[in-house]
């Protein structure tokens, strides 16, 4: 499965996205045979984030310049095929004061954080539910099978 990610920034909105445009005809059965659910509730939005020249970056937990950022979303599900399709918007100037941090000194450079989190946690998602569909896949006894005796 290929996805293709994009950041946009406009008017203070942040939009991230990911999409699905390519598909093996193997990886689109398995995910057809063996349906599996993206659910938000599943994973942990937070990541430590180190910010260099306004960019942030995801760190290692042990990093000392990293700060943990997270981000709360309502738990939505989305089923992982070849019409997958996701999307996520911050507005910068909804977001609090409060989650501010020393080296993260503006909503923007945090909406930023927030949305390379989303990409890479969902990302990490996604790989492991079509790598389960593929196992499952795997071991299916389905097909015909000719014998000559």
């Amino acid at each position: 499965m290929q996805l293709t990610t994009n950041i946009d920034i406009d008017g203070g909105v942040v939009a991230a996205s990911i999409q699905c445009t390519d598909i093996s005809d193997e990886t689109k059965e398995a995910l057809h045979d063996y349906t599996k659910l993206l659910r938000y509730g599943d994973i942990d939005f937070s990541a430590k984030i180190k910010v260099t020249n306004s960019m942030p970056e995801i760190v290692e937990d042990d990093d000392p310049d990293g700060e943990e950022v997270k981000i709360g979303l309502i738990d939505k599900s989305f089923v992982v095929d070849e019409n997958l399709s996701l999307e996520l918007k911050l507005d910068s100037n909804k977001i609090s004061n409060k989650e501010l941090t020393s080296s993260i000194s503006n909503v923007e450079i945090l909406s930023k954080a927030k949305a390379i989190i989303w990409i890479d946690k969902v990302k990490s998602e996604i790989q492991k539910l079509v790598g389960e569909a593929r196992e499952q896949n795997a071991a299916n006894i389905e097909g015909t099978v000719e014998e000559i005796i």
